[in-house]
């Protein structure tokens, strides 16, 4: 697991830096190069930050796609079925009603990490133990904007957040666009968009690491003094860490 986590950390750590970089670019062809390249640095921010959360509140989940990585048989040529999906592993395929009937068998109730089960047995509590955690003074107005939020709407929002960055990145991803992509992405909306996604990515790892019984941790202080020098670094101009 470590090996694992550590690799999504390191590799996190990269796209971050990229965008840094992207950031920077003041010739002729940052605004070109913003457009082609941000959305691809936004999606795949969420897809490994949000992975990395999966690995650690399920390790079957990625120790078992680990193992069938490994294997010589192995094919990159092939889709693999066990792969991390967003629909299924971020995001369930359908809303769960009477989630604690006994007449479901475990198979039916979904594991997505924005799924209604995680929500109420883990989210919520987690969210409760972050705000109850950060001082008022603390986490800047992204904390602010969570205290907005009660604890049974945090995932519902996430879901939201999550998928319109989401959806939105993919249009660049994807080039589904049969119009100038000028017309919806320019280097401002650009940086704009990759702003939300470190903000959210930001606080759903800070409201994460409230759950007694994830491994990897770390203290309050820590969470916080991360969270808020995100924050500072993320701004229209060049987004990220300075």
């Amino acid at each position: 697991m470590a090996e694992i986590v550590g690799h999504l950390g390191s590799s996190l750590e990269n796209l971050v830096d990229e965008v840094d970089a992207l950031g920077a670019e003041t010739d002729a062809s940052a605004t070109r190069r913003a457009v082609l390249y941000g959305p691809f640095l936004g999606r795949s921010i969420m897809e490994v930050a949000l992975t990395a959360l999966i690995a650690r509140l399920d390790p079957f989940r990625v120790l078992t796609l680990r193992k069938i990585q490994l294997q010589s048989s192995y094919s990159k040529h092939r889709r693999t079925r066990a792969a991390i999906q967003w629909t299924g592993d971020v995001m369930a395929e359908e809303k769960i009603d009477k989630l604690w009937t006994g007449e479901r068998d475990f198979a039916g109730m979904t594991r997505a990490l924005l799924g209604d089960y995680q929500d109420h047995v883990f989210w919520q509590p987690a969210f409760e133990r972050f705000l109850d955690s950060v001082p008022e003074e603390r986490g800047g107005e992204w904390v602010r904007t969570l205290r907005r939020v009660q604890p049974e709407n945090f995932v519902a929002s996430m879901r939201t957040r999550f998928g319109n960055a989401f959806s939105e990145c993919s249009k660049g991803v994807h080039h589904e666009l049969v119009i100038p992509s000028q017309n919806f992405f320019t280097r401002e909306t650009v940086f704009e968009l990759l702003q939300r996604v470190l903000e959210i990515t930001a606080v759903i790892s800070s409201v994460f690491n409230m759950c007694d019984h994830v491994a990897f941790c770390v203290g309050t202080d820590e969470v916080l003094a991360a969270l808020e020098q995100m924050q500072q670094g993320a701004n229209l101009d060049g987004v990220g860490g300075q």
